[in-house]
């Protein structure tokens, strides 16, 4: 099961990749987003990196956003 949130980093993504790409731009606001809000405080930026990668293996396999958890 997913935190709270790796579930929002896992949300950016999903929205970010809604059009099969995921641009540089979107992956730097994902970043500061997280750099700014009171509910990432404590998340290293390596792990946002690790949830963005395991959230986008997923939208690329079997099933796409359905398989996304």
């Amino acid at each position: 099961m997913l935190t709270p949130q790796a579930a929002l980093i896992y949300a950016m993504v999903v929205a970010a990749e809604s059009d099969r790409e995921i641009a540089d731009e979107e992956i730097n606001i994902i970043g500061d987003l997280v750099n700014h809000l009171p509910i990432f405080r404590g998340i290293e930026r390596r792990r946002v990196a690790e949830l963005a990668s395991a959230c986008s293996e997923q939208l690329a396999g079997p099933g796409g956003v359905d398989q996304v958890y």
